[in-house]
């Protein structure tokens, strides 16, 4: 899991669940709350009607807490103090709220050239239809061929697997030339992502992007089988530039991607992982 910090009002909004974790065995170690209100770093939970607040925590003992919040799960950790209202419990926080962030996919450093373009919600079930019905046109890998499955010289048959593949990408190659479809090449914004999973990606830009927006990308596999992709991405979140970076960075979410794509990317990533490894042993 990966943390990263967040307002403390946007994530302890008044009703947000709270899974609370006390100092007190048994049933009451773990309860649950809702937020009431916050103020600054002051965090005031309502408790149900059954629970007694003594029982629960003592002023000064420590309490761990998981927060359910509209744009994900956080994790902060807060002293009891006294009841600024009564009823329920008040906390003051000991550190700002991190995000958890289940990371299904390896991410990996990159330098890869990106073009994009935003995407209005009218167009998504076009594009969306388009991306599909490229998909469906592309040949299958395997082709599913009967004289491929009857090639009982197990060799030959992943030669003539292996020339497919290659066959295939160079006929995606040659039809992206021919219907002038790049989206980024001759509209939109060029970029560079920074770092990439099965899952999303992040890049660099100047552009002003905000949490929720579309875009339709094509991606640049330089040097590993197919060389461009495209898909549908959703950022869900904008950082701006810090002491690594000298410009902003979006964070995004693959929406629609091929499935051969994502494999392609995750190759991608393993092979980068175990070319940086051996760069830091060096």
């Amino acid at each position: 899991m990966i943390a990263t910090t967040h307002t403390i009002n946007s994530v302890f909004a008044r009703g947000s669940r709270v899974l609370c974790k006390g100092p007190a065995e048994g049933p009451y170690g773990r309860f649950e709350a809702r937020v009431a209100a916050a103020h600054e770093q002051v965090v005031h939970l309502s408790l149900a009607s059954n629970r007694r607040v003594d029982h629960l925590a003592r002023i000064g003992d420590e309490i761990t807490m998981q927060v359910v919040a509209p744009h994900g799960w956080f994790t902060a950790r807060g002293r009891r103090i006294q009841n600024v209202v009564p009823g329920g419990i008040t906390l003051k926080l000991l550190e700002t709220p991190a995000r958890q962030e289940r990371r299904e996919y390896l991410r990996v450093r990159c330098n890869m050239p990106l073009w994009w373009r935003p995407v209005h919600k009218e167009e998504l079930a076009t594009r969306a239809q388009k991306l599909q019905s490229n998909q469906v046109q592309r040949p299958s890998i395997d082709m599913d061929l009967p004289s491929l499955r009857e090639i009982e010289d197990p060799d030959l048959a992943r030669l003539i697997k292996a020339l497919v593949r290659r066959v295939d990408a160079l006929e995606n190659q040659v039809a992206q030339l021919m219907s002038d479809q790049k989206v980024g090449r001759f509209a939109g914004h060029q970029d560079t992502v920074v770092d990439i999973s099965g899952a999303g990606m992040r890049f660099t830009t100047q552009a002003e992007l905000r949490s929720g927006d579309t875009l339709e990308a094509t991606l640049c596999l330089e040097n590993f089988g197919q060389q461009e992709l495209k898909v549908l991405a959703r950022v869900v979140r904008v950082d701006p530039p810090n002491l690594g970076r000298s410009l902003p960075t979006a964070a995004c979410h693959f929406t629609f991607i091929d499935d051969r794509d994502r494999e392609l990317i995750i190759r991608f990533a393993f092979r980068e992982h175990r070319k940086q490894l051996r760069e830091s042993m060096a």
